[in-house]
């Protein structure tokens, strides 16, 4: 294998534009390869991203080329499960945009098909490779484990968990597949796959359901179907013996400011972050409120996280070191069969279905 992970992008829109030179920023990785549909448009792209002319091609193309060991897929949600599973088969490994897929049956099929063509398959939660998120990880282990937390621990035994991603995106221009039933489209696939993704990463744990809604968003000229502007849900996990509630909300209609958290809530406090999934990459920050009862007495008072490095950065230098072995990827493949799984079964309880390909 070269020194450094040669990779491929896949797509030319919003989202290859802002994540490519992260690529090139982190270690042990370089881009070699811009694809696209047409190739003129990768030409186009290339030369934008000052790759070289021979870096452009179809994606048919992609798959033959001997300078590309991996590919960060940036297609629409529909089209991931496709591509997985035919550039593994063409001796590639995939980072592939989040989600992976809502159908547990294809997450299966994607990860067996990368199993034996001997490459890796990792869904791009880049989130989780920012030292921010394992403490969060640490605080659900610390406070759930046979040995009862101590007195350091900011919230003592977990009791609640939230996790918010709102914004706005109708109107934007970038965002108008996120609108299309016929591209997998709405507010659960494209925002809270992430809450609903980091509580079960936080707690190590599968949820029951026990009740999800949504609001519809209006249907596109040329859709058959809506999607989801909003959903919501309510869970219980099992954390240690203990039945803990974790209430779920996203929406890509939000009315006024944002509103992002991940929040989790304790015998003895709470901790939250405004930035779950876009934590600072010099100086991210939880908040960390104490009530009464705990050791330490009632306060209010700043945990922050200093040169925790750029997420997605992280994430593509993390890929290259699993495909070297140096390490196990994240997520794993379990992770996001389960990911499918529960994303699937949301869907059901709204009323959203999709169609497979």
């Amino acid at each position: 294998m070269p020194e450094n992970l040669r990779w491929a992008v896949m797509g030319t829109g919003m989202i290859a534009r802002k994540v490519l030179p992260r690529i090139e920023a982190a270690e042990g990785c370089r881009v070699t390869c811009a694809a696209s549909r047409e190739i003129q448009r990768a030409r186009v792209f290339a030369g934008e991203m000052d790759l070289a002319a021979t870096a452009a091609c179809d994606y048919d193309a992609l798959c033959a080329r001997e300078d590309v060991d991996a590919v960060y897929v940036t297609l629409p949600n529909h089209l991931h499960g496709e591509w997985c599973k035919r550039l593994v088969g063409a001796g590639k490994h995939v980072l592939c945009e989040k989600p992976l897929t809502p159908f547990e049956d294809e997450a299966r099929e994607i990860f067996d098909a990368a199993k034996r063509a001997g490459k890796l398959v990792v869904e791009g939660f880049m989130y989780m490779h920012h030292p921010q998120t394992a403490w969060f990880i640490d605080v659900v282990c610390t406070a759930t484990g046979d040995t009862p937390p101590g007195p350091d621990h900011p919230i003592g035994p977990l009791v609640r968990m939230e996790g918010r991603f709102d914004i706005n995106l109708v109107g934007v221009e970038h965002a108008w597949t996120r609108f299309l039933h016929s591209m997998w489209g709405g507010a659960l696939m494209d925002l809270g796959c992430y809450p609903f993704g980091m509580s079960r990463l936080v707690t190590g744990a599968e949820p029951e359901i026990l009740g999800a809604r949504a609001d519809w968003a209006e249907t596109p000229d040329g859709e058959t179907a809506p999607v989801d502007l909003t959903t919501e849900a309510e869970l219980i996990y099992d954390v240690g013996g203990r039945r803990v509630p974790c209430d779920v909300h996203c929406s890509m209609g939000m009315a006024g400011e944002r509103n992002v958290v991940f929040r989790l809530e304790g015998e003895w406090g709470a901790v939250e972050t405004g930035q779950p999934f876009g934590p600072d990459p010099e100086r991210a920050v939880v908040t960390w409120e104490r009530n009464a009862s705990h050791p330490r007495g009632a306060g209010c008072e700043e945990i922050v996280f200093e040169d925790g490095g750029e997420r997605f950065e992280n994430q593509f230098a993390g890929f290259a070191r699993a495909v070297r072995g140096e390490t196990e990827p994240m997520p794993s493949a379990d992770w996001s069969i389960g990911q499918a799984r529960l994303l699937g079964e949301i869907l059901e309880r709204v009323g959203l279905r999709f169609e497979r390909a």
